[in-house]
Parts: C-alpha cells; sequence; structure tokens
C-alpha cells in the first residue's frame, strides 16, 4: 500500500487535478498531473466500469499500479499530484503488463522521472 502521504484522498483534490491538470494518454492508460508544492508526489489510481465490470478484477489492477508506483516511488520526481485512469485495453491483448509498460512509458516520456 501506498503510505498515507503519497495518496490523494480528498475527492476535491481530485476533482481540482481532473479540472485543471495536464492530460497525457499512452495505450490503456490516461494520466492527469497538477503540480503541488510539496515535497512528495501523491498518486490517486482509478479503474472504472468502462474497464471491468467485475469488481475484483478493477481491484487486482488496481493493486498492481499501486505496486509500481511504491517500488518506484524514489524515482518519481516529487511535487507533483496525479490521477492514474486505467482504461479498457483491446480484447486480444493482455492487459497487466502491457498497462505498467504504458504508466512507465507516460512518467519516462514527460519528465515524471528522475534521469539517473
Amino acid at each position: 500500500m501506498l503510505s498515507l502521504k503519497n495518496r490523494l484522498t480528498r475527492k476535491s483534490e481530485i476533482q481540482k487535478i481532473q479540472k485543471r491538470g495536464t492530460f497525457f494518454i499512452k495505450g490503456s492508460v490516461q494520466l492527469k498531473a497538477l503540480s503541488n508544492n510539496l515535497k512528495q508526489s501523491r498518486f490517486c489510481v482509478v479503474a472504472g466500469l468502462g474497464f471491468s465490470k467485475k469488481a475484483t478484477r478493477r481491484n487486482s489492477i488496481k493493486r498492481l499500479i499501486r505496486a509500481y508506483l511504491r517500488q518506484n516511488i524514489n524515482k518519481i520526481n516529487p511535487g507533483w499530484d496525479m490521477v492514474i485512469v486505467a482504461k479498457k485495453a483491446a480484447p486480444h491483448k493482455p492487459i497487466d503488463n502491457q498497462l505498467i509498460v504504458d504508466l512507465h512509458k507516460i512518467l519516462q516520456q514527460n519528465y515524471f522521472l528522475k534521469n539517473n
């Protein structure tokens, strides 16, 4: 689980990001990012009914994304609030690995990852 300081929990904060944030999309992942004035980045992960009708499937994909974020939290530049939305991919593609690859590409291409 992401630590409390890295989670977006207030509905008003999430709506602010949805309204004012910069939009990025890659494959089956959408990301909205908005700069914050904090020393850490905060995240919200969403997988709605459009992703899957089964709650177990939506929850498993959210756990997978959160695990990726938790493992790479030190590589992500601080000072951002991000809402990550999982979208349904083409039916013939396995979604789990591709979703993480797409998320990594978005973060890398838009300079959210630190250069090591």
